[in-house]
């Protein structure tokens, strides 16, 4: 089983991408040894020969087998380990919605404009929500908006765009993720203070 196999992820602890697989692994319950990575000076020779094509984290080794991108990753946690908590709904339509959201916050999501604006935009029921009989969609969260309510906290501290003023939505369903756990706290680092 595929389960019994060693896991380390290479990763940069504020790198969004990583954090969204450190997400997923703490939902999913799997136990992984994580290795930090210098991203900005020289790279190592490790995360060079397990991500040759974009050299950049995160990579998933799997058994010394690298996956690469951290929606890729996530995929490959379904599949790979398919007796831990699903990251996804069920129903196709909720999965598929999730993905959505996830190519979304990955491709249009640039900068602090667009993240707020995004929910207006879109109207009332975009965005994260409940599914199946009223729970958390644990897809979407794992897929990247835990992300962005994370660097949200971090940039309102900073002087950003930390105020969903105008997103109750976004921030009614930032409140129940905090509320439903700390499945990321201790994987994530804390905004600073001042």
């Amino acid at each position: 089983m595929a389960g019994n196999k060693s896991l380390v992820l290479l990763d940069y602890l504020v790198s969004p991408f990583a954090q969204r697989c450190r997400i997923a692994l703490a939902e999913k319950k799997i136990p992984c040894e994580f290795i930090e990575q210098e991203i900005f000076g020289a790279k190592s020779e490790l995360l060079l020969r397990s991500n040759p094509v974009y050299k950049k984290v995160p990579v998933l080794l799997h058994d010394g087998r690298p996956v690469s991108e951290s929606l890729v990753i996530l995929d490959y946690l379904e599949d790979a380990f398919p007796d831990s908590p699903p990251l996804l709904p069920a129903d196709p339509y909720a999965r598929a919605q999730a993905w959505f959201w996830a190519a979304y916050s990955d491709k249009d999501l640039r900068g602090r404009d667009a993240a707020v604006e995004a929910p207006r935009r879109s109207g009332p029921r975009a965005g994260p929500r409940r599914h199946g009989g009223g729970a958390e969609d644990p897809g979407a969260r794992a897929r990247g908006e835990a992300v962005l309510r994370r660097r949200g906290r971090v940039r309102g501290r900073r002087g950003g765009a930390g105020s969903r003023g105008g997103t109750p939505g976004l921030a009614a369903w930032a409140r129940r993720c905090g509320a439903e756990g700390e499945r990321g706290r201790g994987r994530q680092p804390e905004p600073e203070e001042g």
